[in-house]
């Protein structure tokens, strides 16, 4: 497109062609007039952060060097927009070019390994690589004189392969060339191997240079070319030729004496002297040959004037297209205004004015404000030796934006002027901040990371590693770049290591745990993650984890699981573990021992014990589990051999980390035992029930069995003493005082079966055999009448010949085998079969019934009927007393079946009933068995042998005919006999009375009773004797008024006899 400006032809030629001059040596071009300016490519440059003299950051932030300077160079020349691309290493140079995020690298040194992921130009430079030494060191001249020495080399460069070939060299490794400077003269190496410009440079900008000399030959040559990414063939032809052009050139060596020092002088002697001979030659042939060459030039200047000034245009055609179409800005300035003399099209559209707007205005006006203060020095710099530098500019809305700048000065139609191409690297500043911010955002994560990092050579050196580790190993993160992957390994040794490491180069990455001994000495476990990446010659880049709480938590959890699986696998109980689905997924060997299947034959599958008619059930309840609506249930399962079982289950759901259900764990406990258990509780209970009712019973029957034997003693007793009056037996008062007797000695045995009931006692127990009561029972005047009376009973007898004895009351026993004989022929009042049944029998368990009785030998008495039986409901209240189907007061009292409970528990005994309705009952009871002989029988007793002699006794009872009775009793046995109505009366006139013996009512009220009483009366008279009188049974009261020094027990009602022998027997007893 056409500029707008109208030149005149001679002033446009002459114009256009110094700015073509001005542009070529701006960008470094050789251009000929024939040959177009290649079309511009963008290519993204990738350069290390910290590599001095050849790249570096400057104050703000935009690489700097001598590899830069060479750079910008060869784009100028090769048609090349480039960017930068910053890398914190050498390493990551490599990474970008190999990732595809760079396609060049600058002055680069050449090397096989290289070649791998670079072509190389043409060699930009050659540098020697050279000893070092301080100035006063002598005796090192060559490679072998640094034998046993410490040498210093920097980190990347060839010099460190090179030494490390040399084993017997103690080489130490720097991160940058100037440390390596200031060791050596601070006398820490003896030595410094590097490139000789370089290392120059760097003493002589730090003032150092006169304490150095270089010893002896180069040691090797550096070459360093522009690396091209492998593969863009096309790329490096076109860098390849821009080099061969620039190389050598007064812009390369003004770049390199920018950075490395004044080259050597070029006007040396020889080249003078040498000038100055060719020169003279040549003046000769040019005066030989001017005349000729003067008209033949005279000749051609005509012919030729009209294809110059066609060539001319032309050329400007060509610039006017150039900086029309160019993507940069180009502005031509006045240099001592900075007004703006012409500007292309990408002026307009980036700062957003047109063309004539442009070309009023200044460069003060597109600069930012804050940049204006260095514009002055800026132009001056531009105009003396060109510039390059990035600064901001306004747009025509007022914003700012970021450019970088191309300046030189050139004077134009005898004006000078500054030729400025700016380009707008807005984009390229946003992606360099995004590269900034995340290798920032990397290096922060590297070093904040709680897991370590190590970058290591192929040698196993530490290179780099991170704050993380240095805290985890206790090694400062210098003293870790000493060491190697052996001084840390505890596990193996250094030749595992090594053959490790190599394993790692060859796979290309692994993870595997180790252990690390810390400086302290300390042992860690670690995990590592390692790659192997061929940067540098090959490096390996590992991530280290401490794991040492991991490993103690996972032994713990080991040492969990295994003591959970010891619980599961010994546990008693049975413990399953099913999928959601209901399948077996555990199943101990409790299980096995609970239901018969074993593991394998229930593993994954549906639950055997659950029987078919229960699998709804079973679900319906799985489901509510798996809801967590139910954790217990008891229900009956069965087993493999077909058997019941009663389970009690509990359940949890177990969930994974997710907090998804994953099924069921249930411990299922066999509580079939549990089940009879609270069977036989139940049992228990209800006999417990039934015998706290018989002792309720039974107490009621105790107290008005008292108040009888009160009146029947005085019926009996009286009548005793008429019998003893009458003189003639044949009378009718003898008749009528033995019919007031035997009735009295009737009730008084309804009263002592009201005593049995309420189990107060056995009055008289002996030894005796079963078998003699039941023969006894058999030839009674009662069993016979009652045979008579049911004449269709068949009566049947089985008795063992050899029963054992048993202790007890002969009375007591024959009273309740009468009444269990007259019920069970009563129960059969169409005829029917009693049988009476005596057999010795031991017990190694107990048995349960309607009582239950525990193991031992006994002597069981069994009376078996065959009538209509008894009904279940009856059949838990028959030895109630006065429960009877029968009338009242016609064929029973109601006490018959009471009488017997009662008899049996004061022997000791136990009872069992069995009856099914129309088959008949079976009473069998069960005696414990006594090793005792039989007790002889008794023989009557003379009268004379209780009669008294005459001592005093005192009376106590609070029932006045008891009094009077006992009285006249023992006033007829030739007593002197007082008598007193309470126990206090009774310790008032035993202070101012003495007696032989006190006769002591047991129960008194109100007052003291008989205990008490006898407690008072030795505190009187220690040694006083006394006998016990009572209508009860004895009692615990009883027995500690015996212990305090009573005599005999009498139980009322009073029989002459009785209470004769036991006073005198008490009397006659020693005090």
């Amino acid at each position: 497109m056409p500029v707008k400006h109208k030149w005149t032809f001679p002033w446009s030629c002459g114009t256009g062609f110094f700015l073509f001059i001005l542009l070529v040596n701006t960008f470094g071009s050789a251009l000929a007039l024939d040959s177009p300016r290649p079309d511009v490519l963008e290519v993204t440059v990738a350069v290390p952060r910290e590599f001095p003299p050849y790249f570096r950051l400057d104050d703000h932030g935009r690489p700097e060097g001598f590899a830069i300077d060479i750079m910008e160079h060869i784009a100028a020349m090769s048609g090349l927009r480039v960017s930068y691309l910053v890398e914190d290493s050498w390493s990551g140079v490599e990474n970008a070019v190999r990732s595809g995020r760079a396609a060049l690298v600058p002055n680069i040194g050449i090397s096989e390994a290289r070649q791998e992921w670079l072509q190389f130009t043409a060699p930009v430079e050659t540098f020697p690589v050279n000893i070092f030494i301080r100035q006063h060191t002598n005796g090192i001249r060559e490679l072998n004189d640094l034998a046993g020495r410490k040498v210093a080399a920097v980190m990347f460069n060839v010099a460190v392969d090179l030494l490390r070939e040399h084993q017997q060299i103690d080489l130490k490794v720097f991160n940058d060339p100037r440390e390596a400077l200031l060791e050596l003269l601070a006398g820490h190496v003896d030595a410094v191997v590097y490139p000789r410009p370089v290392f120059l440079k760097l003493a002589r900008e730090a003032g150092l240079e006169h304490r150095l000399k270089v010893a002896g030959k180069p040691l090797i040559e550096i070459k360093r070319a522009i690396g091209v990414a492998k593969g863009n063939t096309q790329l490096l032809k076109r860098v390849d030729q821009a080099v061969n052009s620039f190389v050598g050139t007064k812009d390369y060596e003004k770049v390199l004496n920018k950075w490395f020092g004044e080259p050597p002088p070029f006007w040396s002697t020889t080249r003078v002297v040498s000038v100055a001979a060719g020169f003279g030659l040549l003046l000769f042939f040019l005066m030989a040959g001017w005349r000729y060459y003067s008209l033949i030039q005279l000749n051609r200047r005509l012919s030729t004037s009209i294809t110059e000034r066609k060539q001319a245009e032309e050329l400007l055609r060509r610039f006017q297209l150039l900086v029309a179409h160019s993507r940069d800005i180009i502005l031509f300035l006045r240099r001592d205004d900075g007004r703006i003399l012409e500007a292309n099209d990408a002026a307009t559209k980036a700062y957003g004015y047109n063309h004539e707007q442009l070309l009023a205005m200044t460069i003060q006006q597109l600069r930012a404000p804050a940049t204006l203060g260095q514009l002055a020095d800026h132009m001056a710099e531009a105009d003396t030796h060109g510039i390059l530098l990035e600064t901001f500019h306004l747009r025509s809305d007022g914003s700012t934006f970021p450019v970088e700048v191309s300046s030189r000065g050139e004077t134009i139609g005898g004006t000078r002027a500054l030729i400025s191409v700016i380009r707008d690297i807005t984009e390229r500043k946003r992606a360099e901040e995004e590269l900034r911010e995340s290798e920032e955002r990397h290096r922060t994560i590297l070093h904040t990371a709680m897991d370590g990092f190590w970058m290591v050579d192929m040698q196993g050196r530490l290179i780099q590693v991170n704050e993380a580790y240095s805290k985890m190993s206790g090694h400062s993160e210098q003293e870790l770049r000493t060491m190697t992957i052996s001084d840390l390994e505890v596990l193996g040794t250094a030749d595992d290591t090594a053959a490790h490491f190599q394993e790692i180069i060859a796979q290309g990455a692994d993870r595997f745990e180790t252990r690390h001994r810390r400086k302290d000495g300390s042992i860690f476990d670690v995990e590592i993650s390692v790659q192997y990446r061929p940067w540098e010659g090959g490096q390996c880049v590992a991530f280290l984890r401490d794991i040492t709480e991991r490993k103690r938590a996972e032994e713990v959890l080991h040492a969990t699981n295994e003591q959970l699986r010891a619980l599961i696998q010994s546990s008693p109980e049975a413990i399953i573990v099913l999928d959601p689905d209901g399948n077996v997924k555990l199943w101990n060997p409790a299980a096995e021992r609970v239901f018969g299947w074993r593991e394998a034959e229930v593993l994954g599958k549906f639950l055997p014990y659950v029987p078919e008619d229960k699998i709804e059930e079973h679900n319906a309840l799985r489901r509510r589990v798996l809801k967590g609506e139910l954790t217990g249930l008891e229900v009956r399962r069965r087993r493999k051999d077909g058997s019941q079982v009663d389970l009690s289950i509990s359940t949890a759901t177990l969930r994974n980390a997710q907090g998804q259900v994953t099924g069921i764990m249930s411990v299922n406990i066999d509580v079939t035992e549990r089940k009879l258990a609270e069977e036989v509780r139940r049992n228990l209970e209800e006999r417990l029930q039934r015998a706290e009712k018989m002792e309720a019973l039974g107490t009621l029957a105790g107290g008005v069995a008292h108040d009888l034997n009160n009146v029947l003693g005085v019926v009996v007793g009286y009548s005793e003493l008429l019998l003893r009056e009458v003189e003639d037996n044949s009378g009718s008062v003898n008749s009528y005082a033995k019919g007031i007797l035997q009735g009295g000695e009737r009730a008084a045995a309804i009263v002592q079966d009201l005593l049995t009931l309420a189990r107060r006692g056995v009055p008289s127990r002996r030894v005796l055999n079963l078998n003699d009561i039941v023969m006894e029972c058999q030839d009674s005047p009662e069993f016979t009448k009652v045979s008579s009376y049911h004449p269709d009973i068949r009566i049947k007898t089985d008795l063992e010949a050899d029963l054992l004895n048993i202790s007890g009351s002969d009375v007591h026993l024959g009273k309740s085998l009468m009444n269990l004989a007259s019920n069970a022929v009563e129960a059969m009042p169409t005829g029917g079969t009693l049988t009476i049944k005596t057999l010795n029998q031991y017990l190694d368990k107990p048995i349960s019934g309607y009582d239950e009785v525990r193991e031992g030998d006994y002597v069981v008495l069994s009376v078996s009927d065959s009538g209509g039986g008894i009904s279940a409901a009856d059949l838990k209240r028959i030895f109630e007393p006065f429960y009877t189907k029968k009338v009242m007061g016609r064929s029973g009292t109601g006490l018959g079946l009471a009488v017997v409970w009662g008899t049996v528990k004061d022997h000791h005994g136990c009872i069992n009933v069995e009856s099914e309705e129309g088959k008949g009952s079976t009473f069998t009871i069960y005696f414990p068995v006594t090793r005792e002989g039989i007790s002889p029988e008794r023989v009557s007793v003379s009268a004379r042998e209780y009669t008294g002699r005459g001592e005093a006794i005192l009376v106590v009872d609070d029932v006045k005919e008891q009094r009077e009775l006992a009285t006249t009793m023992l006033t007829k046995l030739n007593y002197r006999v007082t008598s007193v109505a309470s126990g206090e009366e009774a310790l008032e006139y035993l202070r101012q009375h003495q007696v032989d013996l006190v006769v002591l009512d047991m129960i008194m009220d109100p007052g003291r009773d008989g205990l008490d009483t006898y407690a008072g009366i030795v505190e009187i008279h220690p040694q006083q004797k006394a006998i016990i009188v009572s209508g009860f049974s004895e009692t615990e009261r009883v027995a500690k008024a015996q212990a305090l020094g009573a005599g005999a027990y009498v139980k009322k009602p009073y029989v002459l006899e009785r209470l004769g022998l036991a006073v005198r027997k008490e009397l006659d007893q020693p005090a």
